[in-house]
């Protein structure tokens, strides 16, 4: 079957729209629920448009607006995120469109490349052995993922690194007893995926560091990723990926690319502290809130990919890996680690793609000025002498030891995997506590950048906060036995007739008793959850003073609120204040705008 007639298939715009809604129903930021009301109202009309348009090749999309979301402060003053509001007909074209070329491109995608790759489900058998095996069903619609689940992308992308500086210095593969259990399942999906650092015999022992466990690592990411983009190279990666054979497909996927910008009516106190800059007409890049901007990134990298994918097979001597526009590399010497880089550099401008390393964001730092020096023309005696210096420092700052690279995979990603993949109804009472004694560590904790953003961290660990609190909340001692003997002797009603004074004064006085008892433990079970309740409220909305640019952290706090009954809405319409007198105006506006959605949005499932 074709591109285009998979495209065309009836079922493929409903499992678009339920993708779309579930995408929805996940966004921790402002949505026109309105427009997503009107279009859902008229859902079959609206699916029939769209397949009209597929039909005869072409697609009007409608003009992005403005939508800037917060993102971080910097030097005092509030910088907002690039972001669009994308018209919800458009977003459902595009989940269909990847729909249908998506499974083709993803299968061409290297294994080491992990962000935005698209959902299919997985699971773990055992075999005759007791092995693990990884089980990779079709690519499905009807789940209403887009993309792979948290378990199968960030946590496993940074286990294969570990893992793979491990058997870098063995040149090796491990064995079972070296590994733990989350250890053997990322090396079974590594395995599944075909990633070659795990092959036996890979390896070659070509080190002249001189130190046998010895190896070199850096973290480099890309500078503006989406918004840098070209679009050209995103329908050249398509093209590549063999999506636009058929001339209506190219037709088509040429008229989606082209989005167009209306800022009319928009004030411009809301778009001057924006970075990058919104431009009146056209956008330059993907637009930050269409849902399938990380599947068109992965297309546009495609051919750099390719690219690093020949030269680690043909060097066999580095382990590159790409999380959407952070990558990891791991050399067995400092100048490989250094050419590579520069190397990567080149490619990225020579391929054109838009994408650039962000040469301010080097991890570690030291890396950043060595590079700079040595790509220097006529270096001079003095920067002779600096680049001396800087390389001793770089080379102590990327220096691992591959048997236990503890700089690539420490604590909280444990930490993050363990909780991600927990059942909390199936943990007794002292797993709960620990549990929140685990969030409340991994929120406030100061923990490295490399390992994991702290606004990130932090919003996970709301998150399951939120979830968890109810679990917590248990009854005090005793009172479920008080409640039901009073209950009962409720009940058991006195034989006015046959009852004497004695027995009347003795059935009152039993019912004071009991009420009183009752009423006393009611009271201790609830300052005992009000407590519980103010200490996690207070743990969230300190995260949020923290890293206030962070919308789904806001989306958090609400969420607590609402799935605890905790009256916290006083203190968030207080912190709103204050977001206001540090003249943070936009912020408070989005802000406002967002806590009004998100009241509406749960009022009648309170009512």
């Amino acid at each position: 079957m074709s591109i285009h007639s998979r495209l065309l298939l009836p079922e493929n715009l409903n499992y678009a729209w339920i993708k779309t809604n579930a995408l929805l129903r996940m966004a921790d930021g402002y949505i026109d629920r309105a427009e997503v009301a009107a279009f859902e109202i008229d859902l079959e009309q609206k699916l029939r448009g769209i397949h009209r348009q597929f039909e005869e090749g072409k697609y009007k999309l409608r003009q992005l607006r403005p939508l800037p979301r917060p993102k971080k402060i910097s030097n005092g003053q509030p910088i907002d995120r690039q972001y669009y509001h994308v018209a919800i007909e458009d977003q459902v074209a595009w989940i269909a469109l990847v729909n249908a070329i998506g499974p083709d491109l993803d299968q061409k995608m290297m294994p080491w490349s992990y962000g935005n790759r698209l959902y299919r489900p997985a699971w773990y058998e055992k075999d005759d052995a007791g092995q693990s095996e990884l089980e990779i069903g079709p690519y499905r619609h009807s789940s209403g993922h887009l993309y792979r689940r948290f378990q199968h992308s960030w946590p496993l992308f940074r286990r294969h690194v570990t893992l793979t500086a491990r058997m870098m210095v063995r040149r090796k593969e491990l064995n079972r007893d070296e590994m733990d259990m989350a250890e053997e399942l990322a090396t079974a999906t590594a395995k599944k995926e075909e990633l070659a650092y795990f092959q036996n015999g890979w390896w070659r022992n070509n080190s002249t560091s001189g130190r046998k466990n010895d190896l070199f690592h850096a973290f480099i990411d890309l500078k503006k990723f989406y918004p840098n983009l070209k679009l050209d190279a995103v329908f050249d990666g398509l093209g590549l990926a063999g999506a636009l054979v058929e001339t209506q497909m190219r037709d088509l996927v040429s008229a989606m690319l082209d989005f167009k910008l209306e800022m009319s009516g928009m004030p411009a106190t809301s778009v001057e502290n924006v970075d990058p800059k919104f431009v009146e007409g056209r956008v330059g890049g993907l637009p930050t809130g269409l849902f399938v901007s990380g599947f068109l990134a992965n297309a546009a990298m495609l051919p750099i990919d390719q690219e690093v994918a020949n030269r680690i097979s043909a060097d066999r001597n580095i382990a590159h890996f790409r999380f959407v526009d952070d990558h990891t590399i791991i050399a067995y010497d400092f100048d490989t680690l250094c050419d590579w880089i520069i190397w990567y550099e080149g490619l990225l401008k020579e391929k054109g793609i838009g994408a650039s390393v962000n040469v301010d964001k080097y991890d570690p730092p030291e890396l950043a000025k060595l590079i700079k020096l040595h790509k220097a023309d006529e270096p001079t005696a003095d920067a002779q002498d600096d680049y001396s210096k800087a390389k001793i420092m770089a080379m102590q700052e990327t220096r691992i030891d591959g048997r236990n690279p503890t700089k690539l995979m420490t604590k909280t990603l444990a930490q993050v995997s363990e909780i991600a993949t927990a059942d909390i109804h199936i943990l007794d009472d002292d797993d709960l506590d620990e549990r929140l004694s685990m969030l409340e560590w991994l929120m406030l904790a100061d923990i490295p950048e490399r390992e994991i953003r702290p606004d990130t961290r932090a919003s996970f660990a709301a998150g399951q906060i939120a979830s968890l609190v109810p679990a917590l909340v248990q009854e005090t001692d005793g009172i479920i036995e008080v409640a039901r003997r009073f209950y009962d002797h409720q009940k058991d009603k006195l034989d006015v007739e046959r009852s004497t004074d004695e027995d009347k004064r003795r059935y009152d006085v039993l019912t004071d008793e009991l009420k009183k008892e009752l009423d006393l433990l009611e009271k201790e079970q609830r300052a005992s959850e009000n407590k519980l309740l103010k200490r996690c409220f207070g743990l969230i909305l300190q995260a949020l003073r923290e890293h206030p640019g962070k919308a789904r952290l806001f989306y958090r706090i609400h969420q607590y609120c609402r799935v605890t009954g905790h009256p916290g809405l006083k203190e968030i319409a207080s912190w709103l204040t204050d977001t206001r007198a540090e003249e943070r105006d936009n912020w408070a506006d989005y802000y406002t705008a967002l806590s009004l959605q998100i009241m509406a949005a749960g009022v009648l499932s309170t009512v």
